[in-house]
């Protein structure tokens, strides 16, 4: 008989239930959420029950030391989504404890909605361009407290990019009025370079990486992706076979419009909000500069624009939509976009190698 191992994750600690397939409670325990621990219970289950499986929550980076720690030790183990998770089994108390004989509950009868748990390759880059984005948006919050401390007293910096050496260089010749503002100001302008100088410093490792991967020059065929987004997508797109589709890309990355019908009426919603945010804003990104230099994406901008009375984000919507549905064949098939610009893909690869 096969055991179920429920393991409610915590911060410092997790509760661990076992049940047997007749839904009763064997043992109940708890352990340190660390690496070193969890594969201590994981092979004690694994010599006290012999043929046993395990699910854990997925939260945050919490469930990884248990994960892998299970992994190590040979016993199958399933990572739930929190949120489906509460669909199917919601109970009025909660507690540690009753949350991992719940766990057990849905593994013993096989209903557990699974997360996708990506390669540790794929995790670990992931990590990186995740943190780069991050960096980008707190440059960003910056960078807006920056201009709007200069509008206070009408000072102009003329520069396109308020991180480049040329406006940085010009702020530090900003003297302004109020003491308590001027220190403000300096600080905001060396957070701004340090910040500069360390994301250009993730960008040279994630152009290395790029640099050696087959599937990241494949995307960089397509107009529009440079390599930071063509690596963003293979880290978090990890395996494309676990997309049978390209419907299935594009609803899990949450370009597809939600669909409610009741009788003959039918009725089209927003997006779905349950999406890979990171692949949404990538493709976005890369729409926007698709309908400026590739002829076939402009073509679909300009249709789907008149249609929607010239509105510009339904319209770069559906080019992003559009460029995820022909990733997906281009990985799939292993084959560069089609009627990509060959002397502007010459370009991307000759800048990606310095």
């Amino acid at each position: 008989m096969v055991k179920s191992i429920g393991i409610d994750i915590g911060k410092r600690k997790c509760a661990v239930c076992v049940m047997d397939e007749k839904r009763s409670v064997l043992y109940e325990t708890e352990y340190p959420n660390t690496f070193a621990d969890a594969k201590a219970l994981a092979s004690r289950m694994k010599r006290k029950y012999g043929r046993c499986q395990a699910v854990c929550e997925s939260t945050g980076n919490l469930w990884i030391k248990t994960f892998e720690a299970f992994e190590d030790v040979k016993i199958p183990i399933k990572l739930a989504n929190t949120f489906k998770l509460k669909i199917i089994s919601e109970t009025d108390v909660k507690t540690d404890p009753i949350d991992a004989r719940k766990l057990a509950d849905v593994l013993r009868a096989g209903m557990v909605p699974q997360c996708y748990v990506a390669t540790p390759e794929s995790r670990d880059r992931r990590e990186l361009v995740r943190y780069r984005i991050h960096m980008v948006q707190d440059r960003t919050g910056v960078i807006n407290r920056t201009r709007s401390l200069l509008d206070k007293y009408d000072v102009h910096i003329y520069a396109s990019q308020l991180y480049s050496k040329k406006a940085l260089g010009l702020l530090a010749n900003v003297s302004l009025k109020r003491p308590n503002d001027n220190i403000v100001l300096k600080s905001c302008a060396q957070r701004i370079g340090d910040m500069t100088e360390q994301i250009s410093s993730i960008d040279k490792e994630i152009a290395s990486q790029a640099s050696v991967s087959k599937n990241a020059k494949l995307l960089m065929s397509m107009t529009g992706i440079d390599y930071f987004i063509a690596v963003l997508l293979m880290a978090e797109i990890d395996d494309i076979g676990r997309f049978a589709t390209a419907d299935q890309l594009v609803s899990w990355a949450g370009m597809c419009p939600r669909v409610y019908q009741s009788g003959d009426r039918e009725y089209h919603g927003r997006m779905k909000k349950a999406a890979n945010r990171n692949v949404n804003w990538a493709t976005i990104q890369a729409a926007q500069a698709a309908v400026q230099h590739d002829p076939r994406m402009k073509l679909v901008y300009e249709r789907v624009k008149k249609r929607n009375g010239g509105r510009h984000t339904i319209a770069v919507t559906h080019v992003a939509t559009k460029m995820l549905r022909i990733i997906w064949k281009m990985l799939v098939t292993q084959t560069p976009y089609s009627t990509r610009d060959s002397d502007r893909y010459a370009r991307k690869l000759a800048r990606l190698m310095k």
